[in-house]
């Protein structure tokens, strides 16, 4: 283990007897340890399907279309887009398939997309979530190697699962693993995913960056995906390239 690895487990190590159950530090600690092993070598051919869910009414099928049309513009050749809804009425243009696990709430939907078989869908998937703008090409996130590749989270230790690319059934113990426990404990599925799987990759710098720590003003050169947690919405335009790319 490399002294950089060392250090942040001694770090993130005092921060869990200051603080038992701090999640954060646990994510630290976990990822550094991780982070000491080689990496998990890709399986599989380039992705050729593009997923997403919709559960509840917090975006509407507007929010599907878009991301539909702007992924069909931002590659070189025909993938399926697919909505994993249980609610397809308004989709256009996207595939509908039923939630992975019928029960679940909000965000904890992602979770069940690591099940050992989704409906209707197999083989290599990039994950979008609906509140991103494609700003670039996803040819080359379609293509990239990586067990399991997500983005980093750009203002906590952990990851941001609003872009992931992995193969179906690769990674089932980030599903059968989940304590219900946690679901209470934690904040989000992201905080779960990098408990679960932190030797994950993170996307190239700045292939995928959050709009208001990276994007507010213009879009990097080299972004493809720009993502929206918390707020402003997409559908709020926040900038003038908002409302040029999100259609």
């Amino acid at each position: 283990m490399s002294a950089r690895y060392d250090e942040a487990l001694r770090t993130f190590a005092k921060i869990e007897v200051i603080e038992p159950g701090n999640v954060l530090a646990e994510i630290g600690r976990r990822r550094a340890s991780a982070l000491a092993d080689p990496p998990r070598q890709k399986i599989g051919a380039p992705a050729e399907t593009v997923i997403c869910v919709k559960w509840g009414t917090k975006y509407g099928p507007d929010y599907v279309n878009r991301l539909g049309a702007m992924v069909r513009r931002n590659t070189s050749r025909p993938v399926r887009v697919v909505c994993f809804t249980e609610d397809p009425q308004g989709l256009v243009d996207v595939e509908a398939q039923p939630l992975p696990a019928p029960g679940l709430t909000g965000w904890w939907n992602k979770v069940a997309l690591f099940k050992d078989k989704l409906p209707g869908v197999s083989g290599r998937v990039l994950y979008l979530d609906l509140d991103v703008v494609v700003t670039g090409p996803l040819d080359p996130l379609l293509a990239h190697g990586g067990d399991l590749v997500v983005m980093d989270n750009d203002y906590v230790p952990g990851f941001n699962s609003s872009v992931m690319l992995f193969d179906v059934g690769g990674r089932p113990e980030i599903w059968n693993n989940l304590p219900p426990a946690d679901v209470e404990r934690l904040d989000g599925d992201q905080d779960w995913i990098a408990l679960a799987a932190p030797d994950a990759e993170l996307w190239p710098v700045g292939w995928c960056v959050p709009f208001r720590l990276r994007a507010a003003r213009e879009v990097p050169t080299e972004t493809k995906v720009v993502v929206f947690p918390g707020y402003p919405n997409p559908d709020e335009y926040p900038a003038e390239w908002v409302r040029a790319l999100w259609r």
